[in-house]
């Protein structure tokens, strides 16, 4: 995944591709019910949405180079290019830390939610870390930008 891939639109098949993935171009207040829903299982399909997302994203990456750190450093960096806020990540023996920017689920959700909302976020990381870095991880929203905070933070849990 790198700024190199093409972006194809394709209205007489309804389709959009970056590079041989398809997307989707959604609004995210079309989401935002959906995202601030207090209800767990909720969360947690989201969640799995993502972390289906993630190891997919990793496993295009990792097919053109060593899965590691700047892999995952790379998919992270995708991820503003199509929309999704701009990621930076702290490692640390303990685990990561990752800041999410202009996150679209917590600017949507913004003032109507409960608590954190980008559950789809943690899911893509634990993707991500899970075919990227070779192992399980849970991530935690600690702080939510949705909640007033100046950034989404997710704190790597690992198992």
């Amino acid at each position: 995944m790198t700024a190199g891939l093409p972006l194809r639109i394709d209205p007489e098949r309804g389709r959009l591709r970056v590079g041989e993935s398809r997307y989707l171009l959604i609004r995210p207040e079309t989401l935002a019910p959906v995202v601030g829903a207090p209800d767990p299982a909720v969360a947690e399909l989201l969640r799995e949405g993502g972390r289906a997302g993630g190891r997919l994203a990793a496993a295009a990456v990792r097919d053109r180079g060593p899965a590691d750190r700047e892999a995952a450093a790379r998919i992270l960096a995708f991820g503003a290019r199509i929309g999704w806020g701009v990621f930076e990540v702290e490692w640390s023996d303990e685990g990561a830390r990752v800041t999410l920017r202009n996150s679209p689920f917590a600017e949507a959700a913004r003032g109507r939610a409960g608590g954190p909302v980008c559950h789809l976020v943690c899911g893509v990381l634990e993707g991500i870390w899970e075919v990227a870095l070779g192992r399980r991880a849970r991530f935690v929203e600690t702080r939510c930008a949705a909640l007033g905070a100046p950034a989404c933070r997710f704190e790597e849990e690992t198992s």
